[in-house]
Formats: structure tokens, sequence, C-alpha cells
């Protein structure tokens, strides 16, 4: 007997000829019926798990079984019964808030079954809204995304519609594509030095190839989509993916992924700073201090590969900088890769022990992915 949302039901059941847990757990759906209840076996836990049907979760209830069928199928809180009481279903923002404070040792995201545009679009409006932090995979099986000039597919939405920021678009056969490209921002290794490699061209044994035309590269391409592909030409073959793109300034995966690791890591040395047990002044020798913190962090990023020596900016990028420092700065670009610039300690700052300007800019100097190569003959 069970009471469910506060009736009792009680239930005869017919296990003749049941031969498995599976089958138990049907002749108990087929005795409760679905408009009370589901009845599923879970392998996992080896456990039957009854869902109460009701429009309102968080409303529903149900009691621990008792009797000597309840006692044989293990649903009694003396034989280790478990009830997880009924909740409203939560959406996106609070989703995602209860993952962060659980915790926040992770970076990019996506489903494991292929979500609704709708769920699409709340994904990649929390991935826009945390400032870089974080990003969402979203990935799609429609055959839209491979016409060319369609606009009824779900990147197009992200990018074209809602400008969203932080979402790496992925047309794939299934959720394993999603793993895989987060299985390459997890793998990428900070520590070694030259550890920096792109998305694209990245391989991986057992994954078959879901682009295999010029036609649906070339529109994938041009949507914003990442996919897996197989590309021939004369007797080269190669699987990999393509392009290694996310949406928003940084443009690049590795380039997001490395941003992501250089401010958690920038603020954990200033942190460690401000716990060693000495102040820091508002003058030059407190500037040094700051400085001196972030120092390690910024040669073992560029260790890696994310700063640059010998990158030509532009004379817009050039002035934007000195602008800011109010002193030009691009030969110290140019031949270190990067600037850090801690503003003026100002009385008011002083005053309320608040954070000077503090701006690192360093040089990217991305990655070649492709090559245009002109073979000429001379006799």
């Amino acid at each position: 007997m069970l009471s469910i949302n506060g009736k009792s039901v009680s239930i005869e059941v017919n296990f003749n000829g049941v031969a498995s847990f599976a089958a138990a757990a049907t002749a108990l759906q087929t005795a409760l019926t679905a408009a009370v209840a589901t009845v599923v076996f879970d392998t996992t836990q080896n456990a039957f798990v009854i869902t109460v049907a009701g429009a309102k979760p968080g409303s529903t209830t149900i009691t621990f079984g008792s009797g000597s069928a309840a006692e044989l199928l293990k649903m009694t809180s003396n034989t280790g019964a478990v009830i997880s009481r009924g909740a409203p279903v939560s959406d996106v923002p609070d989703t995602m808030a209860a993952i962060k404070a659980a915790s926040q040792q992770w970076a990019g995201f996506s489903t494991v079954s292929e979500v609704t545009d709708e769920q699409h679009l709340a994904f990649s409006a929390w991935a826009n809204g945390q400032g870089k932090r974080y990003f969402y995979v979203a990935w799609t099986t429609s055959g839209n995304a491979r016409v060319k000039g369609s606009t009824e597919h779900i990147a197009y939405q992200i990018i074209a519609v809602n400008n969203y920021s932080s979402v790496v678009p992925v047309f794939a056969t299934d959720g394993n594509r999603a793993a895989a490209v987060l299985g390459y921002a997890a793998c990428l290794d900070f520590i070694r030095p030259e550890g920096r490699v792109s998305f694209k061209f990245r391989e991986y044994e057992g994954l078959a190839a879901d682009v295999t035309s010029g036609s649906d590269y070339d529109a994938l391409i041009a949507a914003g989509y990442n996919f897996y592909g197989k590309y021939a030409e004369n007797s080269v073959v190669e699987d990999y993916w393509a392009d290694g793109t996310i949406t928003g300034d940084f443009k690049w995966l590795d380039s997001f992924c490395g941003q992501i690791w250089l401010n958690a890591s920038l603020q954990g040395a200033v942190i460690a700073l401000f716990k060693s047990n000495q102040t820091v002044p508002y003058n030059n020798e407190g500037r040094a201090l700051v400085a001196a913190s972030m120092s390690d962090v910024i040669q073992q990023y560029k260790r890696w590969g994310g700063i640059r020596e010998g990158v030509t900016l532009t004379e817009a990028q050039k002035k934007q900088i000195n602008n800011v420092v109010e002193a030009d700065v691009s030969s110290t670009l140019f031949a270190t890769g990067y600037y850090l610039y801690i503003g003026d300690m100002l009385p008011s700052l002083r005053a309320t022990r608040s954070s000077p300007s503090c701006t690192l800019w360093y040089c990217d100097g991305g990655s070649i992915q492709k090559l245009v190569i002109a073979s000429t003959e001379v006799q």
C-alpha cells in the first residue's frame, strides 16, 4: 500500500512470468496506471523509481510503502527506500546559479540530449551574461544548419538575432561531439611550455565525421558552426574539427579558454598578495608589489603561448592603448608581448581603499589555420 497525493493506493500485482526487474517495473506500472505514477527500474541504483504524476511537481506527495509486497520490493523505510520530494521545474538561470553555488571548478558546459531552440537560447543568454567566464556548447542535429543562407537554425538565433557571446555552436549527430569540445578545453595544459593548441585540426579516435562534402562545409562555416569533418584532397585524407570558433569578441576557442585561465590565475595571485601579511600602500611601492604579484602568472601564460612578442598592432589599437596610459607603449607591447598598467594612486581611492585602475594588455599571436601556396617551377 502507498499513499500518493494524500490518497491511499492499494494495488495487487501479478508477478507470474516476470523474469527481470524491468519486467517487474512494467507489472507495477500496469497496476498503478500512468495517470497515478510511472514506474521504472534504475539499473544504476538497482532500485525501482516511482514518479508521481501531476501538473505541479512541487505539490505532489508519496509515502513509503507498507505490506509484505512493499517489503520484498524494498519500498519501505526499513529496507532503504528514499523519498525525494517533488519540486517545481527550475528555469535555466536558477539551475546554473545552483551549479555555480555548488562548484566553480569548471568552464564549459553542454547538454547530454539535444534541447529545444528555446532552451538553447536560455543557456546562451546565461553564458553571455557571465563576463566571459563560462562557455556553452550548443549542439544541434538540424539539417537546416547545412542549408546555405538558411535562418532556420539555432546558430542564426544565437549570433545574428541575439548577438550572444561565449557560445560554441556545433553541428553534430549526437552529444559525443559536445563532449569532445569540452574535452579539448579540459586538456589544455597551461603549465607546459607551448602547450597552446587551436581547436581546429584536433582529431579524436573513434569519432566519425559528420561532414564529408564541400557544400556542407561552406554552409556550416558561413553559419558559424563547428563540426567534425573528413577532408580529402589527392592522396591526403584526414578527419578533424573545424573551425575552432566561439561567438563574441574572442572569436577563437583557444583564445577564450586562455583568458579564463589568465584572469582566474591573476585573481589568485592578487589574493595571495593581500594575504601575505603586509600592507600594499597607495604609492609607487604598492604599485610595484601589485605588478610583482602578477609577474609569474603573466610569464607562465606567455610560455604557454597565450602572449606573443613581435605582434604588429594597428594604429587604431596603439592609439586606444596610448590614450589610456597617456604614453606610447607600443614598442613595449611589440618587444615583450604585454603591458601592465597600474594607474594613479588617487587620494579618493586611498580613503575608501578601492582599486586603482589596472589593465593588462597582451598580444595574442593567434594561430595560422590556412595557407594558400603557389608552386612555381623555374627552368
